[in-house]
């Protein structure tokens, strides 16, 4: 994946350099309204813990692991992109995303996640490749859609993972992409 460009996005790995962009994008009320409620943190807390993060995403399989964007036209950092194992769910593999407001609306989303799907099923050969959103994320929702993805299956997040939504606010939805022989 690195290395990897498409009209708009370059990619690369994620590391201290990031941590700006990355402290904006996890304390903007409005990128994180669907994840955790942005809870408050201070720079020198985030910082710390993003860096522990990156040592231990460094101990993963490279191949499976999350990307630095970055707009083509301008080198600016506007968000990740990842394929990882995902635990809770039999350890399929998960695509991922998480962009920057101020890039919102500019199809950076869909390009990413076609270019990791094509990283998915080309390079490494995966057979299948899901993705997970709450029912109310209707912009990721068609996101998933434009990339290929076809609706699996609702589902409701654990209370546990989501302590202080209630049911309804934790309602999922599951896509999927298979490798096409």
């Amino acid at each position: 994946m690195l290395g990897q460009a498409t009209p708009n996005l370059s990619f690369r790995a994620l590391d201290e350099s990031h941590i700006p962009g990355l402290f904006e994008m996890d304390t903007d009320p409005e990128v994180m309204r669907y994840i955790n409620d942005c809870p408050v943190v201070t720079w020198e807390g985030y910082a710390e813990k993003t860096r522990a993060w990156f040592d231990q995403l460094a101990k993963n399989d490279p191949r499976l692991t999350y990307w630095a964007a970055h707009e083509r036209a301008t080198g600016e950092f506007i968000g990740w992109f990842h394929l990882r194992p995902n635990a809770r769910y039999d350890n399929h593999v998960e695509l991922g995303y998480r962009l920057r407001r101020k890039f919102w609306g500019r199809g950076y989303a869909t390009e990413g996640s076609r270019v990791i799907l094509e990283q998915a099923f080309g390079v490494l050969s995966l057979k299948y490749v899901m993705a997970q959103t709450l029912e109310r994320n209707v912009a990721s929702i068609r996101v998933m859609e434009k990339a290929g993805m076809t609706f699996e299956h609702s589902f409701v997040y654990p209370q546990e993972l989501l302590p202080f939504w209630n049911e309804q606010q934790r309602r999922a939805v599951r896509y999927s992409k298979r490798r096409s022989n």
